[in-house]
């Protein structure tokens, strides 16, 4: 009937032996009164220990320990996804800029578009982007052209990017272009 009203019998248990322990020692006060602070402190200190256990259990309730072994743990864990190369990271970050940014697109990302194109294109005909750049321009279309055009820096305005639709188009066009030469 008591566990009807105690959710977990640690706490009940520890409490009906604090009470028992100074109930007895009461009762040994009275029978050896001249012993009465002896008995005292070790009645300090026996319920100084079960509040102490009823503090670890208490703790022990609230955060259990896992006692399963470390293979069990194993089939849990999952690799992280493996960092992207440097460069790839350089280049994401360049995209960034270059979507905020024009000066940003033209002193930066537009380089290296600039530099993938020239060859792609060397590899697929032996055009040379900038010696021969109406080959190039007539090979990358006219919307990929403009933007890997060189540009006076003075001109270039120092307002929003470029936009993601076209640098998807300037992408998809250089993927276009056959790395196999055709000699």
């Amino acid at each position: 009937m008591i566990r009807r009203f105690v959710r977990r019998p640690t706490p009940f248990l520890l409490i009906a032996v604090a009470l028992a322990a100074t109930f007895v020692a009461i009762l040994a006060v009275l029978v050896v009164p001249d012993r009465a602070e002896t008995i005292l402190r070790w009645l300090a200190v026996g319920v100084g220990v079960l509040v102490v256990l009823g503090a670890i259990d208490a703790i022990t309730t609230r955060f259990p320990i896992d006692w399963r072994p470390p293979a069990a743990f194993a089939s849990q864990i999952r690799p992280s996804a493996p960092d992207p190369p440097q460069r790839l990271r350089e280049i994401e970050r360049l995209v960034a800029y270059a979507q905020w940014d024009g000066v940003d697109f033209h002193a930066r990302l537009r380089p290296v578009l600039r530099l993938i194109a020239a060859r792609r294109l060397a590899a697929q005909g032996t055009i040379d982007i900038d010696a021969n750049p109406e080959a190039a321009r007539a090979a990358l279309g006219e919307r990929a052209w403009t933007l890997l055009a060189p540009k006076d820096p003075t001109k270039i305005r120092r307002d929003g990017g470029i936009a993601s639709e076209e640098l998807r188009a300037v992408v998809a066009t250089l993927e276009a272009l056959d790395d196999e030469p055709h000699h």
